[in-house]
């Protein structure tokens, strides 16, 4: 059985926990590092999500990154993909976002970034407020605790760009075989 190894990345307090447990539907808040068994494509997967915050990201000012140590102590064999998690009531974290989703396209690890807490008080701005480079063009996503099935869709859309990447087709985006220190 082959696992799937996705960071859950974002912010102190940006819900990298309730995102989990509503994704894969667990009845408790889980540990850091939680798994569940996917079928896709008619293959069954370990799914393996590992949370991460992201000021424990250290990027270098060639985009070259260094995973946190839980990452490295997770059992992770490679990071396949990020689930990039953001606020948009918190406009003041959208540099450090941007910063880390540019390693991560550079290095060729599947992204996606997820907008947070959509169904609270309108945000001062969105995704869609910001020119498409800000975010290295990774796809992104709406979630609200109101609509557990956003988290899911993000849990499906992270794994077809990592089997998109796996199969090697013409969307490729390299290779994903990380230092883990």
């Amino acid at each position: 059985m082959a696992d799937i190894d996705i960071v859950v990345m974002g912010a102190s307090g940006v819900g990298k926990s309730t995102f989990i447990q509503q994704a894969l539907g667990l009845r408790h808040t889980p540990s850091t590092l939680s798994v569940r068994k996917m079928s896709i494509e008619g293959v069954v997967h370990n799914v393996k999500l590992l949370e991460c915050r992201l000021e424990q990201f250290q990027i270098a000012s060639n985009k070259q990154f260094w995973w946190p140590s839980q990452v490295t102590e997770a059992e992770f064999h490679q990071v396949d993909g990020v689930l990039m998690l953001h606020d948009f009531r918190d406009p003041d974290n959208i540099a450090a976002v941007s910063k880390a989703l540019d390693a991560l396209v550079s290095a060729s690890v599947p992204s996606v970034l997820v907008s947070c807490k959509s169904d609270s008080t309108p945000a001062p701005c969105s995704v869609d407020d910001y020119p498409e480079e800000v975010f290295s063009g990774v796809p992104s996503v709406q979630i609200a605790a109101n609509a557990p099935d956003s988290q899911k869709r993000c849990i499906g859309t992270i794994l077809g760009r990592v089997m998109v990447q796996r199969s090697g087709s013409s969307l490729t985006l390299a290779t994903n075989h990380f230092p883990m220190a």
